[in-house]
């Protein structure tokens, strides 16, 4: 019979999904990569190395907690500590001290270098490395008050400032973060922290002239496709870059209007997929490129739905414009007239029809005298608004249409390639609306020192390395191995989201008893195969393999 359970000295410690984000850090050796680059002396009392630190964020940043990503010892508290970190680790040595100092060491060898030399290495290694990389910036909003920060030894960190939010906190201070990803993993390769009130304009054409610096000091002979958003088409940045890019042709260009709001008769049009169609058009630009004109159904609908309360709400301030109009006394009949042809000049997608009439009155208060004639007094304009389909046509054929333009003309890239690539641009949408995603927690930034939110970047970028990379890697392995879990739906599937993946990882308990070994406790048979998916490093975390 077996002895009974002695529950006090039975340790429970929650573990749910943290075992596969420690197993990822362990899998890459970012802890041993951060450690090459910034050691710590052991004979100083130092517990806990900076790559351990960091790997503690990393974790908290990962861990679906309501605290934000510069945490506390308290997070891990209940969690096992030495499985996840390594042994002697307690959740005392993570205090705020301590993480605080890392993120100082961060910043004093550089955020952005350190973050890439690591990145590069890691895509490197595991074969992760795309021919296009996709470039954006995002705004993250600071609470508190901040002010400029001088440069000391060369360096100078990115100013909070007011600048256009594209959170729309324009009452707020912000920074902006500039990120590049690539390969099939959209693997961050790059990542920086710029002034809070940069613009896109400027800033896409400095980081990829210093990513290129960057990769010849690293010896990389990659050589990327660029792709972002129409900022990158400033001509007066591109006639001296040798870079090769695909972008978005900016909207507001003359050449761009003409070919958007053309008859569709007027161009050769041919089906890319059931949803998008596509015409090569004459680029006219002053180096040679390729431009692709693109109707896409989905934004034509989107977009005529736009249109639409646009017309409406034009006409209901035209309306009001036209009863002032109708309350004016006009002089003559000329004045009349002109007054309605100005404001037929302003009308966007209207037309009008008016009447003059001459308003006559006596000159004089009360009843008129019998036989006394009433005189003219003043004039009268009476206007009609109606749609007018030749003010409405243009807008109406440029609904949906956009122009992609390339200068990478070797490549002879087909028109299904550059609309493909140029849609992974959401790539870098997706790590920032990750970043942002109020489960993760990762972009409440209250810290006071610019040093130290730039190198909160770095780990809120390496949280984004992790997850991107565990999501490849379980689609891949069960792509491999031909297997499905299933969805929220109960659906058997094998392209989940790592969101998905870490909520079916819920309720994990590593049990502790002494004099018999560690057991983790909650599994059941998806579980067991999540784990095995995620490797050995994950197996050995929970207990499944020694």
């Amino acid at each position: 019979m077996a002895a009974p359970v002695d529950f006090d000295k039975l340790e429970l410690q929650p573990i749910d999904h943290l075992g596969l984000v420690a197993g990822l850090i362990k899998r890459y050796d970012l802890v041993k990569l951060i450690d090459q680059h910034l050691p710590v002396s052991r004979e100083k009392g130092s517990m806990v190395s900076h790559g351990q630190r960091v790997a503690a964020m990393i974790i908290n940043g990962l861990g679906f907690t309501a605290k934000p990503l510069y945490l506390s010892p308290q997070f891990f508290e209940s969690k096992p500590v030495s499985r996840l970190l390594g042994d002697g680790i307690e959740a005392k040595h993570l205090n705020d001290d301590a993480l605080g100092r890392s993120l100082d060491a961060i910043y004093d060898v550089g955020c952005t270098s350190l973050f890439s030399a690591i990145a590069f290495l890691i895509a490197s290694k595991a074969n992760l490395l795309g021919q296009s990389a996709k470039l954006d910036t995002t705004s993250l909003k600071l609470f508190g008050e901040y002010y400029e920060v001088d440069e000391i030894d060369g360096k100078k960190p990115p100013q909070p400032a007011l600048g256009y939010s594209k959170e729309h906190r324009s009452d707020l201070k912000q920074l902006v973060m500039s990120l590049m990803v690539s390969g099939p993993s959209s693997i961050p390769l790059w990542f920086e922290g710029l002034d809070g009130n940069s613009q896109d304009k400027k800033s896409f054409h400095d980081t990829i002239e210093r990513v290129r610096d960057f990769q010849q000091s690293l010896k990389s002979s990659a050589s990327f496709l660029w792709v972002a958003d129409s900022a990158l088409y400033h001509q007066g940045k591109l006639k001296n870059t040798s870079i090769r890019f695909l972008t978005r042709i900016p909207a507001t260009l003359k050449k761009v209007k003409q070919y958007c709001q053309q008859d569709k008769a007027d161009f050769t049009w041919s089906d890319l997929t059931p949803s998008y169609q596509s015409c090569w058009v004459d680029s006219k630009a002053p180096k040679e490129e390729r431009w692709l004109l693109i109707y896409s159904e989905q934004a034509a609908k989107k977009q005529s739905k736009t249109l639409l309360r646009r017309i409406t709400s034009a006409l209901k301030q035209a309306e009001t414009q036209a009863r002032k109009l109708k309350a004016t006394h006009f002089a003559c009949e000329r004045d009349a007239i002109k007054a309605a042809e100005r404001f037929e000049k302003t009308l966007k997608y209207h037309r009008l029809t008016h009447t003059i009439s001459p308003i006559y009155k006596h000159n004089k208060q009360g009843r008129p005298k019998r036989g006394e004639k009433a005189i003219l007094s003043y004039y009268q304009l009476s206007i009609s608004l109606e749609k007018s389909e030749v003010k409405c046509k243009p807008y109406e054929n440029k609904v949906g249409r956009f122009i992609l333009g390339t200068n990478d003309i070797q490549a002879n890239l087909t028109a299904e390639q550059m609309l493909t690539t140029y849609k992974e641009e959401q790539d870098v949408e997706r790590g920032f609306r990750f970043i942002k995603d109020p489960c993760f927690q990762l972009n409440k930034v209250f810290l006071k020192k610019p040093e130290r939110i730039e190198a909160l970047m770095m780990i809120m970028t390496l949280c984004l390395m992790i997850y991107n990379l565990g999501q490849h890697q379980i689609r891949e392995q069960l792509k491999i191995e031909k297997q499905t879990l299933p969805d929220q739906k109960g659906k058997a599937i094998a392209n989940l989201t790592l969101r998905w993946i870490f909520q079916m990882m819920h309720s994990i308990t590593m049990a502790n008893y002494p004099e018999q070994a560690v057991q983790a406790m909650g599994l059941n048979e998806n579980k067991r195969k999540i784990i095995g998916l995620f490797g050995d490093e994950a197996l050995k975390i929970y207990a499944l393999k020694s």
